[in-house]
């Protein structure tokens, strides 16, 4: 997982997106607007896959991971589910405490 997220935290696409979330004032807004009075937002990934089987579930969480921790001012915890994690996805959750 720590080389997935090594590779996401340097590619192109992330700087980009990372790059919107801090600087576009609409997206800004938006978030100001869904945070209200809370001051974090619970982060919640539904159907996200085998990441144990699927490379695309590992990148998935480890964009997830990564813009919690870059983003830790306004996100706060992250949960997952998908009812096919195998016992070592669980694990693996469990080891990022997800």
């Amino acid at each position: 997982m720590h080389n997935t997220m090594k590779e996401v935290a340097e590619s192109e696409f992330y700087s980009k997106m990372t790059d919107q979330l801090r600087n576009d004032p609409d997206i800004q807004s938006n978030l100001k607007r869904v945070l209200g009075s809370h001051s974090h937002i619970l982060m919640v990934i539904y159907a996200l896959g085998s990441i144990e089987y699927s490379y695309r579930s590992q990148y998935q969480l480890a964009i997830a991971l990564l813009l919690k921790n870059d983003f830790s001012s306004w996100i706060g915890e992250i949960e997952v589910f998908d009812p096919m994690f195998s016992p070592c996805d669980c694990l693996v959750m469990e080891e990022l405490i997800l």
